[in-house]
């Protein structure tokens, strides 16, 4: 009778209990674990292989190397999540020495079997590893459990997990493939390299492998904004501030597909405004964007980068010839004024590069007068009038906070996902904290 309360007593203990019990040595604890996990391991190891030989193969390959695997359990996710990512793990393994292995026979050699056997440690604080080898997008589970495996803590060693990031994905690197480094993070480098000077200087000689980088900056307090721009503006990719689940939606379901496919590279753009009929002209926004006049014949000089179903709007503030608002004298010596014929207000010049080419083209655009503007066009004008406010600038005048809420009211269009009027929330809300 004692042995059957014993042997109840043990099945209640949790997984986690046991796990962390045969990691110190426990072998009923291991052989209560096998027995609970064998047949489910076994159905997932056929879900991967397709072939129940090789299941079997790869669910005693699992077992046998569960007793060292055991040590590197910490106890802070479910057991069930973690032997699922060290079982599928194990299969992507097993596929890639298999491939390797066809490789090797077709004369690759010996040193592509090297490289593929490495990587599969966890990530620790203070350093950087693989937790997950590359998997299809579709295998939602493999992800999600080695999502749920990681925790956070000690320092960060930004510059070994992007160097990994990168090896990786040109290690995946397809020809007529378009790969992509995702980095989240609050930007907050306190081990290796950290400099955001020097960081520009490390992500910009690896553009040229032709891996895009996007950030993706999550936290309060000591997010590091500056770290995260330098490293997406010399990576080829776009930086966006994750801080609610609709701004997740926003950034990586309705706007991926932009942010993941380039169609157009090193965008540059240069406006040249007719003398004869504006006076001065400012462009709003674009700081840390701007370039020498001269770069922008030059094809070595790195720009943005524009996205499939993305736009680009620069929104420039003119005083035309004559009017009351100019805020500068006129120059006693400048130079001699050119008339365009018609009605052109300036002329507008762009370069891009197709995806992986060096060589960039040209188009040229006069800019007219009596163009009509878009709902689209308004709404960014009050947008960057928003911006404006909050910098408090000293060229708004008596353009406050009403007009810029009625402008985005009134251009809001059809909004389908609420973005636009959460915009104008925050500009009441804004208006309300400026009083």
């Amino acid at each position: 009778m004692g042995r059957v309360i014993g042997y109840v007593m043990r099945m209640d203990v949790s997984d986690e209990i046991l796990a962390l019990s045969a990691t110190n040595g426990d072998g009923a604890a291991f052989s209560t674990l096998l027995e609970r996990h064998y047949d489910g391991l076994f159905r997932l190891a056929f879900r991967l292989t397709g072939a129940r030989a090789e299941a079997e193969d790869l669910t005693q390959d699992i077992c046998a190397a569960l007793p060292a695997k055991l040590a590197r359990f910490r106890g802070e996710a479910r057991f069930t999540t973690w032997l699922w990512r060290v079982a599928v793990n194990a299969a992507h393994d097993r596929r890639r020495r298999a491939r390797t292995q066809a490789r090797h026979a077709d004369g690759w050699g010996g040193w592509e079997l090297n490289r593929r056997a490495t990587n599969d440690e966890a990530a620790y604080a203070g350093s950087a590893g693989q937790v997950l080898a590359p998997t299809l997008a579709t295998d939602q589970a493999a992800i999600l459990g080695a999502l749920d495996n990681l925790s956070a803590g000690g320092s960060t060693a930004g510059q070994q997990g992007l160097r990994q990031a990168y090896a990786v994905a040109e290690g995946m690197a397809e020809a007529g493939e378009v790969t992509r480094v995702i980095l989240a993070t609050d930007g907050d480098f306190n081990v290796g390299l950290s400099d955001p000077d020097r960081l520009k200087t490390f992500i910009a000689a690896k553009r040229g492998s032709g891996t895009y980088l996007s950030v993706m900056g999550f936290g309060r307090g000591n997010l590091d904004d500056a770290t995260m721009q330098a490293l997406a503006q010399n990576g080829n990719g776009q930086a966006a501030y994750i801080d609610t689940l609709s701004e997740a939606q926003k950034v990586l379901v309705d706007q991926f597909t932009g942010a993941l496919f380039p169609i157009a590279n090193d965008v540059k753009i240069q406006v040249e405004f007719n003398p004869a009929t504006v006076s001065e002209y400012r462009l709003i926004g674009y700081e840390t964007r701007i370039l020498r006049r001269e770069d922008f014949n030059n094809d070595k000089v790195d720009a943005g980068d524009i996205g499939a179903g993305h736009s680009l709007t620069a929104l420039y503030e003119v005083t035309p010839v004559g009017s009351p608002a100019q805020l500068a004298d006129p120059l006693r010596y400048q130079p001699g004024q050119v008339t365009a014929t018609g009605d052109e207000l300036g002329f507008l010049k762009l370069r891009y590069k197709e995806p992986g080419e060096t060589s960039s083209q040209l188009i040229e655009v006069p800019i007219r007068e009596g163009g009509v503007t878009s709902a689209d066009m308004r709404f960014a004008a009050a947008i960057a009038g928003f911006g404006q406010l909050l910098q408090n600038s000293p060229y708004l005048g008596d353009w406050g906070y009403d007009q810029a809420i009625t402008l985005a009211n009134n251009t809001k269009g059809e909004d389908a996902f609420g973005y636009r009027a959460e915009a104008v929330r925050l500009m009441r809300l804004a208006q309300s904290l400026s009083r």
